[in-house]
């Protein structure tokens, strides 16, 4: 099989993080989401059947190099990304216009709960989307492993805290690489 290289000016961490899920096959296409090297988010689709790839679509920008994209999907099939901004603000994220189609996103909103950095984003079978993600608490104060939860309705659970390293470990940075799994 032929391959393509969806991105002649992907960024360095284009699709680093393994914590976050880039890829999702669903109707008989593949979606696949990467940050390009002009720190924006991108998504393009594949589809077997036809063997063509389509155009990929800016979601939009990350801020730096870490602001990488976290790719779900609810029970509709409507794609979310869920993206930047290193830590300098709340995480921001989208939602495709239409089921498994990622040509047409929604606004920009943002996750409430801190100014945070490498999300993991899944649904459950309810619709409710589950986010874990590193949290600055105070821009000099601790760095946690943030959860939060958004309803089918667009509620927000309020911010969980589920780790936090030991005082005088290491000093002050801390990454948790938190992946989420639905079974």
């Amino acid at each position: 099989k032929d391959f393509k290289i969806i991105s002649d000016n992907a960024s360095n961490r284009a699709t680093s993080y393994e914590l976050s899920n880039k890829i999702i096959t669903a109707a008989g296409k593949i979606f696949v989401a990467w940050l390009d090297g002009d720190q924006h988010c991108r998504v393009e689709t594949y589809d077997p059947a036809s063997e063509t790839w389509g155009d990929s679509a800016d979601v939009g920008p990350a801020d730096d190099n870490h602001g990488g994209p976290a790719l779900t999907m609810d029970g509709k099939g409507h794609l979310y990304v869920v993206f930047g901004p290193h830590a300098n603000n709340p995480l921001r994220f989208r939602r495709s216009q239409k089921p498994c189609d990622a040509r047409a996103w929604d606004a920009v909103q943002t996750v409430p709960g801190g100014n945070a950095t490498y999300p993991c984003a899944v649904f459950d079978g309810q619709d409710t989307m589950h986010i874990a993600y590193r949290c600055h608490v105070t821009p000099d104060g601790p760095i946690v492993l943030r959860y939060i939860r958004r309803y089918r309705d667009g509620r927000w659970s309020a911010p969980l805290d589920l780790a936090d390293a030991a005082p005088g470990a290491g000093g002050t940075y801390r990454c948790y690489y938190a992946s989420l799994a639905i079974t």
